[in-house]
């Protein structure tokens, strides 16, 4: 059944549309979702919630733009017939900022922030995710595995080693001492929990109180409007204050990595997203792991060497980033950048945002 929609102003240039203006009974769980004109991968993420066995949760999306496509239509069809749904319009531009947003209003002791081109693929994850939250009070911060987590189980012979030799290698979800982040969930087994040093932001859930007590996405990683290795940070802060950060591939969901409009697929495949993408990854190891008095020596090194993703100078002679220029150039230039936004500003590790 529809119903009227309410629509209220914050006084901060936001809308928030919803139902029930009272908010109704107090949730187990907040799901935050940012989101800026993707309206159909948006729509399938809100009913994948929905189809959830645990019901008592209320989904907070932030439209960040605001989007342009049939978002707001969306929202406001799904928002008709689902009390828990909370659709808020703001012109404040950034994925962790409009998740901030989000994370202020939520109500319930558990925080999930979602992309909006995440689906959940089992009706029982946001029980399971309850029931670890409240099995373990140390446990801080929980990332559920996406469908590429599978693979192990898909392939076999010399392959399923080179799967087993390369977790270690690449030590994934792991943070080593000099500050290197190994994203690559995908090789670590599947159907069982893991004690890790971060985890994606793509789907994250933590509790609300410490949260709060420790800051939430710090908005200093976002540059024109990308944000990136906020969500380690808040990892980070959690395991300051005593707790600790678990992946799970016990329970998976599908990421689907839409692509955006004008053609930004991901937004870091871009060449100026490359830029961006280095000067906060350069920005949150300095912060982290290195001292003001030998900074320089490892920046000198990653600006000579870099990685993969965030590639030095020295890449362009390796097969993998041969004759890349501009986006050897681009990284570059993110990597001047977020050194000297370091030295200026970003020495004291009690900075929030």
């Amino acid at each position: 059944m529809m119903h009227t929609l309410h629509e209220t102003h914050d006084g901060n240039g936001r809308t928030i549309i919803r139902l029930n203006q009272d908010g109704g009974e107090v949730p187990r769980f907040s799901v935050v979702i940012p989101t800026y004109n993707r309206g159909q991968v948006l729509k399938e993420a809100v009913v994948s919630l929905q189809m959830q066995n645990e019901k008592r949760f209320e989904i907070i999306v932030v439209d960040n733009g605001p989007s342009t496509d049939n978002t707001e239509a969306v929202m406001r069809a799904l928002a008709a017939g689902d009390p828990r749904i909370i659709y808020v319009i703001t012109t404040e531009q950034g994925d962790f900022i409009s998740r901030n947003i989000g994370c202020r209003m939520a109500r319930a002791d558990i925080i999930l922030s979602m992309d909006d081109d995440w689906e959940m693929l089992d009706p029982d994850t946001l029980g399971y995710m309850i029931e670890r939250f409240a099995g373990d009070p140390s446990l801080g911060v929980l990332g559920l595995g996406h469908r590429e987590v599978e693979l192990e189980r898909g392939v076999s012979g010399l392959r399923r080693w080179w799967y087993r030799i390369a977790r270690y290698t690449y030590a994934a979800g792991k943070i080593s001492r000099w500050g290197r982040v190994s994203t690559r969930m995908y090789y670590l087994p599947y159907g069982m929990e893991h004690r890790v040093d971060h985890v994606k932001g793509a789907c994250q859930a933590f509790r609300t109180d410490i949260a709060r007590r420790v800051g939430f996405f710090p908005t200093f990683y976002t540059s024109n409007g990308i944000g990136y290795r906020s969500e380690t940070e808040l990892c980070r802060r959690f395991v300051r204050a005593g707790y600790y950060i678990e992946y799970s591939t016990r329970y998976t969901g599908l990421h689907k990595a839409t692509p955006r409009p004008q053609g930004l697929q991901e937004r870091a495949r871009t060449i100026a997203a490359v830029r961006q993408w280095s000067r906060n990854n350069m920005l949150f190891t300095a912060r982290n792991y290195w001292s003001p008095a030998t900074a320089w020596l490892f920046a000198a090194y990653d600006l000579c060497v870099g990685n993969r993703n965030q590639p030095g100078m020295l890449r362009v002679f390796g097969l993998t980033h041969w004759m890349q220029i501009s986006l050897l150039r681009s990284s570059i230039r993110g990597k001047l950048e977020g050194y000297r936004d370091y030295r200026r500003r970003y020495f004291d590790l009690s900075v929030t945002e």
